[in-house]
């Protein structure tokens, strides 16, 4: 029997809530953004440890056809990541669709004060390694938080992507702008005294990259902040739909790459959202240079504080189970959803516009029906 449940919110943090404007419209004036196989990448091994042995969690289609979002986890180091997703290129052509450069505002002033305090936050953490020096802060957003080192006494550099805020930032704050991503960085040959890197490995699609630039562009004594979500804290089904995270992280499977790719943990932090309420992973690291003059790091701090005691699959499965339905969670099967268009920017629809059918019986699918 069909079964259509409401009340079921897609926004994770109101962070995200972005949503784009009209780039086409149905005769309905549903605002929506075509896909096709060209935009989409696809991702057969684990981003972090090249493990082909992953289970698919659940999967998106377009009109029960085009699979075009879907999320696997690793079955060896249990790292949830999108196995298929758009291309970077499709995400840049949205944020050209939502650029309004004349209009120099912020999007979400409240969020902007949220940043604020947690910028504040990381500078009374990291001034005891590095009171003074060369700041670059990736993922820098409208630079509100950027601005926190620099009123601090930082030479402060950014770098961010989307086109909005680049303007804010040259505009309100006269700051340096680099508009590379951080895993194609080419153009830096300075090295940064303190890199601030906070909730953005999770949005970038190669991890390990991104990390060994970050390597490349601190000094031999040069420190990283680092801070990321834990998968245990974020997800649920809804993460199906969230595409604006490419990752979810275990604790103990980042700090084992953070060791790989040549990052010695100097300390670490249970660090609570302003906005969500949600335990957080912080991190100040420094590379491992062979003249030895870096920190020595504290073994202990390799222990996870947020991973719980054993992890499986299994697990991980669950915490995707849809909003109560029967699913058979031993299954190799993924959770199917359909929807008949993309009209939301981070979460593909907007569940405030539709409600969900359990047609699972007849498609195999749930499936999204508009109002």
């Amino acid at each position: 029997m069909s079964k259509i449940v409401n009340d079921l919110n897609l926004g994770i943090s109101i962070s995200m809530e972005k949503t784009l404007k009209a780039s086409r419209q149905s005769k309905s004036n549903i605002v929506y953004y075509p896909i096709s196989h060209s935009d989409l990448s696809y991702v057969n091994i684990c981003p972090l440890c090249s493990s082909p042995n992953i289970e698919i969690i659940s999967d998106v289609s377009l009109d029960r056809e085009l699979i075009f979002f879907q999320t696997a986890v690793c079955s060896d180091c249990f790292h949830g990541f999108r196995s298929i997703l758009p291309k970077f290129s499709w995400f840049q052509s949205r944020w050209k669709q939502i650029s309004t450069p004349f209009n120099n505002k912020v999007f979400n002033p409240s969020l902007e004060e949220n940043r604020k305090i947690r910028y504040t936050q990381y500078c009374n953490i990291v001034k005891k390694y590095k009171p003074s020096g060369e700041v670059l802060d990736i993922g820098a957003g409208y630079g509100t938080g950027s601005s926190v080192f620099s009123d601090a006494g930082y030479n402060v550099e950014t770098l961010e992507v989307e086109d909005d805020r680049i303007n804010y930032i040259r505009n309100a704050y006269k700051l340096k702008v680099h508009t590379e991503t951080v895993d194609q960085l080419t153009t830096l040959t300075k090295r940064y005294d303190l890199v601030i890197f906070s909730h953005c490995l999770e949005h970038i699609d190669n991890p390990i990259v991104a990390l060994k630039s970050l390597c490349k562009i601190i000094a031999d004594d040069g420190f990283v902040y680092l801070e990321i979500p834990i998968i245990w804290n974020i997800v649920d089904w809804k993460d199906s739909f969230f595409m604006a995270h490419k990752s979810n992280f275990n604790e103990k499977g980042i700090i084992k790459i953070l060791e790989f790719v040549g990052f010695s943990i100097v300390d670490k932090f249970v660090m609570t959202c302003v906005d969500t309420g949600v335990d957080n992973i912080g991190f100040v690291l420094t590379k491992k240079c062979k003249n030895n003059t870096v920190i020595l790091e504290d073994k202990t701090l390799y222990a996870p504080l947020l991973d719980p005691m054993a992890m499986s699959v299994s697990n991980i499965k669950k915490m995707y189970s849809y909003g109560g339905a029967d699913l058979d969670l031993n299954s190799s099967d993924p959770i199917r959803y359909s929807v008949p268009y993309i009209d939301n920017f981070f979460h593909i629809v907007r569940s405030d516009k539709g409600s969900f059918l359990d047609n699972r019986s007849k498609s195999g699918f749930f499936e999204f029906i508009p109002d």
